[in-house]
């Protein structure tokens, strides 16, 4: 609510009476100029009575008048399930006025229930009878949660000078001809890949401008003809490095003379040219064009989506299950509620592919480093056995195209690189759900520039930042409830962490000795056959025995074995994996013990901060060892 004088206040005291409710102050305008549109200081006190019984500090977004109000009453909408509406059923009016928040409302699908307004008896708190008093949308009621298939943003900077122009002329201008334009900024390949993206809406996404663009206005007006916006002001650098195509207002031969088009030319970005008082929209500085691989895998996790019916996979049962099973007294049921609609399901859904490309992945390696010793003992047997040596060839020249085969499919499907986003995407909204609990967000991950600009603004990132779009900001729990969002957090994330931690460090281990003996043991016997048949004699004189066949097949198979054992361990990477679990281990226990003998607000958070923290520099860790990690053949 924006707690304005009138139905705003009379609702916010209704919701207040509710021992476990809670209300979020969404203000069109700094607090001390906001309180100056009040009638009289009784209502300014009013104001600020229910302002500091609010869950949490105020969301301020706006400025100035008018455009404040409309902010207002659009973010209100934003954050919202249900819209409740004292009303008088008269569509329009003033921006942030009632009829505009219900008509934007309605238009971002959200419930709307009216309480008619315009029905009361005069003189008298009774409604005349023949009007409703109370009146749901039928056409727009809750449905249950589905996972939606999400859009992929062309991050757009903006920059130039109007010159006095129509902010809304030069908007709706570009919007025309920008699809056309961007379409031609892919190359042949990419726009091949974008016409097989079936399931995947590209939409643009306005993500800063310079502080010489003009104004409000202009923001205001690109943002509602491109379509989402996150706009603010921000530095040339800041606009580039955020961007895919940077627009500049102004003519092709102002690129050179603008900070931010000089930046963008040498950062190899595309720039588009709007001309502000004529009708051109041209490309100068095409750079390197844009990259559709972002675009198709991300349409490969909505086609998951399509498949599944929009009803999220299982993923991991343990965490879907304990925001199933926490009883209102644990967690907020709103808190719940908005976890579950707008994070598990993508959760699931990412955790699923994830495992997937894993198995896949891994299978490919198993299957290299087996057939990899296999090719040698028919080398092996084809040398010693001369009456085998065409079937030993033919075996032969079948598992090194087995293994050509593997490497090539592996290779293509790019099952390492889909793993391996899958479950940055799954961790990072695992960390969401828990964090959204006490009103915290995840912080981004910084990834070094030699991961590559394809992984480091790759579609995981998108897709996050369109997931977290999505989840409204929850109120942080006071009293009592505190103490139970602690022990859940404690008990399904923390203690969760470091058991996966201390098992995962302990079957790894127990595997990589197992495995390390193996090796060691075949090149011990290839030792041992080599100095038999060096003091023995044998082999050097004479036709060769079943024992001399035996030995030489050895000799040349089992260093081979040696090597493929060495091969895999270092493919799944045992041993780093361990000694980092057993680290991670260490730490979580650390956090499980501060957070099991506190009740205070600031050390929760402190806390749960903390835990955010390790697990971004954990899949960071684990996105720099294994995207780094390809399937090769032997040698």
């Amino acid at each position: 609510t924006a707690l304005a004088e009138g139905a705003d206040r009379m609702v916010a005291r209704r919701v207040l009476a509710y021992p476990d409710a809670r209300v979020i102050a969404v203000l069109p305008l700094p607090i001390e100029e906001y309180r100056k549109d009040f009638g009289s200081d009784g209502s300014r006190a009013e104001f600020d009575e229910l302002l500091a019984r609010c869950a949490s500090p105020p969301t301020v977004v706006g400025a100035a008048r008018p455009d404040g109000y409309g902010s207002a009453g659009r973010r209100i909408v934003e954050l919202s399930t249900v819209m409740l509406a004292v009303w008088d059923g008269q569509v329009g009016g003033k921006p942030g006025g009632t009829g505009s928040v219900v008509e934007a409302a309605r238009a971002a699908g959200r419930p709307v229930v009216q309480v008619y307004a315009k029905n009361r008896r005069p003189g008298s708190a009774v409604s005349v009878a023949h009007t409703p008093g109370l009146v749901v949308a039928p056409d727009n009621l809750l449905k249950p949660a589905v996972v939606e298939p999400l859009p992929y943003p062309i991050r757009v900077g903006i920059g130039g000078e109007l010159r006095g122009a129509d902010p809304e002329v030069v908007a709706r201008r570009l919007a025309e001809a920008l699809p056309g334009i961007v379409a031609d900024l892919f190359d042949e390949s990419s726009r091949a890949l974008i016409r097989a993206a079936k399931d995947t809406e590209i939409q643009f996404v306005t993500i800063g401008m310079t502080e010489d663009t003009s104004g409000e206005a202009w923001a205001h007006a690109i943002s509602g003809h491109l379509g989402p916006s996150r706009s603010d002001r921000r530095l040339p650098v800041e606009i580039v490095n955020a961007s895919d195509i940077v627009i500049l207002v102004g003519k092709v031969s102002d690129v050179a003379d603008d900070p931010l088009g000089r930046l963008a030319v040498r950062r190899n970005r595309p720039v588009v040219v709007v001309d502000p008082l004529g009708q051109s929209v041209e490309v100068a500085g095409p750079g390197s064009g844009l990259n559709a691989r972002p675009i198709e895998r991300l349409d490969r996790f909505n086609r998951l989506i399509r498949a599944n019916g929009g009803e999220p996979p299982a993923g991991d049962k343990k965490l879907v299950q304990a925001f199933a099973a926490a009883a209102d007294d644990t967690v907020n049921p709103v808190a719940r509620a908005v976890v579950q609609e707008r994070i598990l399901g993508y959760y699931s859904l990412a955790d699923t592919l994830a495992q997937q490309q894993q198995r896949a992945y891994q299978r490919a390696g198993l299957q290299v480093w087996t057939m990899f010793p296999l090719v040698l003992a028919a080398v092996a047997t084809g040398l010693l056995e001369p009456a085998f040596a065409v079937a030993a060839h033919l075996i032969e020249i079948g598992l090194v195209g087995g293994i050509i085969l593997v490497v090539w499919w592996a290779d293509r499907s790019r099952r390492l690189e889909q793993w391996v986003e899958a479950r940055y995407l799954a961790e990072r909204l695992r960390s969401t759900a828990f964090l959204s609990l006490v009103g915290m967000r995840p912080a981004e991950v910084q990834l070094p520039p030699f991961l590559g600009q394809e992984l480091r603004s790759g579609w995981p990132m998108l897709a996050l930042g369109a997931i977290l779009d999505q989840v409204p900001a929850v109120a942080a729990p006071r009293g009592e409830r505190l103490y139970q969002v602690a022990e859940f957090v404690r008990h399904y994330w923390i203690a969760e962490q470091y058991t996966h931690h201390d098992e995962g460090r302990l079957t790894k281990a127990r595997t990589s000795h197992r495995l390390e003996r193996v090796g060691w043991w075949a090149m011990a016997a290839a030792l041992a056959i080599a100095l038999f048949e060096l003091f023995s004699g044998s082999g050097h004189e004479g036709a060769p025995t079943t024992i001399g066949t035996l030995l030489g097949f050895g000799a040349i198979v089992l260093p081979a074995i040696g090597v493929a054992v060495g091969g895999f361990r270092n493919h799944r990477e045992y041993s780093r994996l361990a000694k980092r679990s057993e680290n991670l281990a260490i730490a979580l226990r650390d956090l499980e013990a501060r957070i099991k003998e506190t009740s205070d607000l600031a050390e929760i958070v402190a806390v749960m901060g903390e835990m955010e923290a390790m697990t971004r520099s954990e899949v960071q860790d684990w996105l720099m060892l294994m995207h780094l990690a390809v399937v090769h053949p032997p040698g």
